[in-house]
């Protein structure tokens, strides 16, 4: 969770845009990330999910799970 805070700390005083958070699942980093009040931070698992997730809901930080697929398309999930 410590990094997670760090993240959210991050975006919420806005020395950083959005916030890409990374772990075994991405479900606990995720959750530690949302306990900030300024942070809607999305799991997702490819592309278009984090497109939706800033589209639709706002997010502005996304957590990606190692152990799946999405961490092999991280680049591509964080647009670059």
């Amino acid at each position: 969770p410590d990094y997670g805070y760090k993240l959210a700390d991050a975006v919420a005083s806005g020395a950083a845009e959005y916030g890409v958070a990374l772990c075994g699942s991405g479900i606990g980093i995720s959750i530690a990330v949302n306990r900030h009040p300024a942070l809607r931070c999305a799991l997702v698992g490819e592309p278009l999910s984090a497109a939706l997730a800033r589209e639709h809901n706002n997010a502005n930080a996304i957590a990606v799970g190692r152990g799946n697929n999405a961490a092999n398309q991280a680049g591509v999930i964080g647009g670059n």
